[in-house]
């Protein structure tokens, strides 16, 4: 009903009300726990994020102890970008840090450790720097280019909160690596509806036609070497797009320490954890740091002279 738009809000709203009614009668918990999340993903891209919020708790109720904790820490994220849309953000950012703590050094997959980071970069893509209302599309339509590593996962996430917040991203992800992690995120995103280009654009122009944002989540700092296909081929194209351009972490492509002149020129930069080198070449208009929790330990370990954050905010704007 969603997907289609033939469906008054109302009219979805009322099928959402009774599925909840319904699930009530379902037996088996573990079903019923994955039929409230699905209600809450509906309720969210109703923007109705207090029934969405709902929806998500009794759904958390029905996994905990579960031995596999990533429909768990999903839950989590899911709450934290409820109550980050209904601007309870001490509320969110609790529900973030324990999706972090299930996957701690010591417990896990570091990728999803950084939770409350991908919840800063897209509050700071939806309200602060390009909010729906600036688009000149019909529909405020992003663009998030997904590579095949953690940076790649970033972006599934981001696809998934934008879409919370009332975007209509796409996604495209032409090399999928055989991940359990990476699977499970892009099982989210099609449970959203959030559509998967089986190719890229071949044009500029089109780009620009049809998206009003472009997330680039293609290499993170990490990346060395030559630019192999169909990534060579993508980087140039979004060189040539006129509509903006936010990096994760670092421009795709860059040197981690001397960036790349002739390279990708995002007009926005979302540094995770600390800026890198490379950042002192960014020319665009929003630089933002994420990534507030990190260990006064790991600070003077590694010389990090982090700026401090205001009040409860997990997010800075550097300029």
């Amino acid at each position: 009903m969603l997907q289609s738009r033939r469906f008054r809000a109302a009219e979805i709203v009322g099928v959402l009300t009774q599925c909840r009614s319904l699930c009530e009668n379902i037996p088996d918990p573990a079903l019923r726990g994955k039929l409230y999340n699905d209600i809450g993903l509906g309720y969210s891209q109703l923007c109705i994020f207090s029934l969405a919020a709902e929806s998500f708790e009794r759904a958390l109720a029905l996994c905990s102890g579960e031995p596999d904790r990533r429909r768990e820490a999903a839950l989590l994220q899911n709450l934290g970008a409820a109550h980050n849309a209904l601007c309870s953000f001490n509320t969110a950012l609790g529900w973030h840090r324990r999706a972090a703590a299930l996957h701690s050094p010591s417990g896990g997959k570091p990728s999803l450790g950084t939770s409350c980071t991908r919840l800063c970069q897209e509050h700071v893509l939806g309200v602060q720097a390009y909010p729906p209302s600036s688009f000149t599309t019909s529909q405020p339509a992003v663009l998030v280019v997904r590579g095949p590593g953690n940076n790649g996962g970033d972006g599934l996430v981001c696809a998934r909160h934008l879409k919370m917040f009332g975007y209509e991203p796409t996604v495209y992800y032409p090399k999928r690596p055989n991940k359990p992690l990476f699977e499970g995120l892009t099982t989210q995103c099609q449970k959203m509806d959030i559509p998967f280009l089986p190719e890229f654009p071949a044009e500029a122009a089109l780009i620009d036609e049809l998206y009003g944002l472009v997330v680039d989540a293609i290499f993170g700092f990490s990346f060395k070497g030559a630019v192999r296909e169909p990534f060579g081929s993508i980087l140039s194209t979004l060189e040539h797009i006129t509509a903006p351009i936010a990096s994760i972490d670092i421009p795709s492509g860059w040197d981690v320490e001397k960036g790349k002149a002739d390279g990708l020129q995002p007009d926005m930069l979302i540094s995770l954890t600390a800026p890198k080198k490379a950042a002192m070449h960014f020319a665009g208009r929003y630089h933002f740091l994420g990534g507030r929790f990190v260990p006064a330990a790991l600070q003077e370990k590694y010389a990090l002279n982090l700026p401090p954050y205001p009040e409860a905010d997990c997010v800075l704007q550097l300029t």
